[in-house]
C-alpha cells in the first residue's frame, strides 16, 4: 500500500496561515527567544505542555537564525508539519535536482515537508534581527492524514485560518529551474 505523502509531497505543499489571535495564544518563551538568534538549528519542549497545541507530545520548538541545506535521514518515516511562531524567513527545499521550491514563512504560517528532501530556511534580509521559532510536529508518514487533519482541526479552534493547498506552480510556492533541466519539467 502506497503511503499517502507520496502522492501529496512535494506537489501539494500545504502552506496555511493562522491569525494573529490564535498566534498569541502560543507565547515564545524566553530561552526559545534566545535560542531563535543562534545559526545552528535547536530543539527544545520548553513550555509546550501549557499550550494549547494538538498533538502535543508529537511536537518540539525548532530555533535558529537560518539552517543551511541538510536533510534528516534520521527521521524516515516522518514528515514535518511546522508552525512559524516567529520568522521573516524563506523556506526552501530540493524536489527533484535542480528543481528547488520555496515558501516565503511569516509568523502564523503552517507548512508540510519531507525530511528527507534537501531543505534549508534563510532570512529575507541579512539585515533583520528576526529569528526563527516553530513549534514542529514529527507525524508518521503512515498515519499523515490523520494526523495532518487533527492538527489543523486544533489550530482551527485557536481561531480563524487562511488556508488553501499550495502547489508547486501556485504563486505562494516559488519554483527555481535552472535552463538545463527547465524541459523536462514541463
Amino acid at each position: 500500500m502506497k503511503s499517502d505523502t507520496n502522492q501529496s509531497l512535494p506537489r501539494l505543499l500545504r502552506a496555511i496561515n493562522l491569525d494573529p489571535e490564535g498566534l498569541a495564544l502560543l507565547p515564545v518563551p524566553p530561552d526559545v527567544e534566545a535560542m531563535a538568534q543562534v545559526s545552528e538549528i535547536d530543539v527544545c519542549r520548553t513550555g509546550l505542555s501549557e499550550m494549547p497545541i494538538p498533538l502535543e507530545p508529537l511536537a518540539d520548538w525548532i530555533c535558529c537564525f537560518q539552517a543551511s541545506p541538510h536533510d534528516d535521514p534520521a527521521w524516515k518515516d516522518s514528515v514535518f508539519v511546522t508552525l512559524a511562531v516567529r520568522a521573516q524567513h524563506c523556506f526552501e527545499t530540493m524536489v527533484a535536482p535542480g528543481q528547488v521550491v520555496g515558501l516565503p514563512v511569516r509568523p502564523g504560517t503552517l507548512f508540510v515537508f519531507d525530511p528527507l528532501q534537501l531543505h534549508w530556511l534563510k532570512p529575507e534580509s541579512s539585515l533583520q534581527d528576526t529569528g526563527f521559532a516553530a513549534i514542529q510536529w514529527s507525524i508518521d508518514r503512515k498515519d499523515f492524514t490523520r494526523q495532518y487533519r487533527l492538527i489543523r482541526k486544533g489550530l482551527q479552534a485557536l481561531g480563524a485560518m487562511q488556508s488553501r493547498m499550495v502547489g508547486v506552480q501556485d504563486e505562494g510556492w516559488r519554483v527555481s529551474l535552472p535552463a538545463q533541466v527547465a524541459n523536462v519539467w514541463k
